[in-house]
């Protein structure tokens, strides 16, 4: 469990402690969870563990890099470090189709001496519309379970639906691995966000020719909610089942995770260090259902300010930029909107609204309370 509720720690630290970078056509999000679990092993052992699990995530508007790690202080005196980094590139969309190359590192060590690693590339194509979309795609990599490195290839098809505030995402990864298991995981989650409030539920099922240690989890399932109590404090629940990892050699298990979240920004749309893990390069598909805002300066005076707002049929900026005018933007054909306006240098206060529904703070903004008693996002031009 220590790879599934304490992922993020090596990188990630550096960057959990930055502040939130605001411009330059890209934003950074970055959480830390001090949390604690309780996890029943299949082995029947138990443990609990104190973690402190910062994360970060870079988005621009063809692209992610994201790192994550965790340290964690198990029972006793035992105690284990993970981390890892994931990042994708994409091709501009043609007729609403794009291309993708995304790769994973990460690894795990521990007290007692035990050592994981794990690396994955893949090539995926990506088919999507302003709400739905699919892809397919495969890739190769290496795992390492503490005594020898081995190869393994995967496929991937994915299918996913928004209707805000709802998410839903289907996947099914059938996987190889060199002297091991062959099998296929399908999984499917639903996802919810609105104000301060996020839930999400998965399950999974394993099908396939697996040895005795893979041969207990054959099902699984877990949810997580978190609450924010201010813009930059979450609290975090979860709990449910995990499988076992066939890559790494460690077992599945039942947990229940509870953790103070700590945001740079406003982030709706992380996810729990505790939630059921699949491979993080998948987790660009199941597309935010709260908007991103980007900008970039185009000339001495103008900045083309940019909004990812994949389900959205229609999208307006107010801000004190516009004399806090409703501003529709323009598409771009896919996911990403777009209006390029005069803008002056120190703070702005902005706001954006889907399909005429309710204003609301951006990601890649700082949320503040106005002088009305509503809420903004704040952001600065050098």
């Amino acid at each position: 469990m220590e790879r599934r509720c304490a992922r993020r720690w090596i990188i990630g630290c550096l960057l959990a402690v930055a502040v939130s970078h605001r411009g330059g056509g890209q934003s950074v999000r970055t959480t830390v969870d001090l949390g604690a679990t309780r996890v029943r092993y299949e082995d029947s052992s138990t443990s609990t563990a104190v973690s402190l699990s910062p994360s970060a995530a870079l988005l621009w508007s063809h692209g992610s890099l994201g790192a994550w790690g965790s340290g964690a202080q198990l029972s006793g005196s035992n105690w284990t470090l993970s981390g890892g980094m994931d990042g994708a590139l994409r091709t501009p969309a043609v007729h609403a189709m794009t291309a993708e190359v995304a790769a994973f590192g990460g690894a795990s060590t521990r007290r007692d001496g035990r050592h994981t690693a794990e690396y994955r590339s893949v090539l995926r194509g990506r088919l999507q519309n302003d709400d739905a979309g699919a892809s397919v795609g495969g890739g190769v990599g290496q795992t390492w379970d503490g005594v020898e490195w081995r190869s393994l290839a995967f496929g991937e098809g994915m299918a996913w639906l928004v209707r805000a505030p709802w998410a839903a995402q289907l996947d099914v990864v059938p996987t190889t691995i060199r002297r091991g298991a062959r099998f296929t995981d399908a999984g499917a989650e639903v996802v919810f966000r609105q104000g301060r409030v996020e839930f999400s539920g998965s399950v999974g099922l394993r099908r396939g020719q697996m040895d005795s240690l893979i041969d207990q989890s054959r099902q699984w399932g877990s949810v997580d909610a978190t609450i924010w109590m201010t813009p930059a404090i979450g609290f975090v629940m979860a709990g449910g089942t995990y499988p076992a990892s066939p890559t790494q050699a460690l077992p599945g298990g039942r947990y229940i995770f509870a953790a103070i979240r700590l945001a740079s920004l406003r982030s709706f749309g992380e996810r729990s260090a505790a939630s059921t893990q699949r491979v993080a390069v998948h987790d660009s598909a199941l597309i935010d259902t709260v908007p991103t805002l980007v900008w970039q300066r185009t000339s001495e005076s103008h900045y083309l300010f940019r909004v990812r707002a994949s389900s959205a049929h229609r999208v307006e900026l107010m801000s004190d930029l516009t004399q806090w005018r409703p501003v529709a933007l323009v598409t771009d054909g896919g996911a990403w909107w777009h209006v390029s306006m005069p803008v002056s240098s120190g703070a702005h206060q902005v706001n954006v609204r889907i399909d005429g529904g309710a204003w609301i703070v951006p990601h890649g903004t700082l949320s503040v309370d106005d002088e009305l008693g509503g809420v903004v996002g704040l952001f600065e031009i050098p």
